[in-house]
């Protein structure tokens, strides 16, 4: 889903639930709750190929980890990118 297509979402909904927290059901992971904000990603956030879901992190949290810039480079891809939009549960 886009931020326009989540806006047009968001422009038809009735005025009586603008003022309700936003909810979320991932079934496959059997959690559900409510969406704290929306922000955009102030760094990028690395993936490990490992199991789904996994643990993102930030470069530099891989760095304070004791990887080295070329295992980041080597064994992790960004995921999710600086200035992507982002919902934070």
């Amino acid at each position: 889903m886009t931020v326009r297509e989540l806006k047009k979402i968001l422009e038809k909904a009735p005025e009586s639930v603008l003022d309700r927290e936003i909810g979320y059901n991932i079934q496959d992971l059997g959690c559900s709750g409510f969406i704290d904000r929306f922000a955009l990603l102030k760094e990028d956030l690395y993936y490990d190929f490992g199991d789904d879901p996994s643990l993102l992190r930030t470069k530099k949290e891989l760095l304070d980890e004791g990887y080295t810039e070329e295992d980041i480079e080597m064994d992790w891809a960004i995921e999710i990118h600086r200035g992507d939009p982002i919902f934070i549960m």
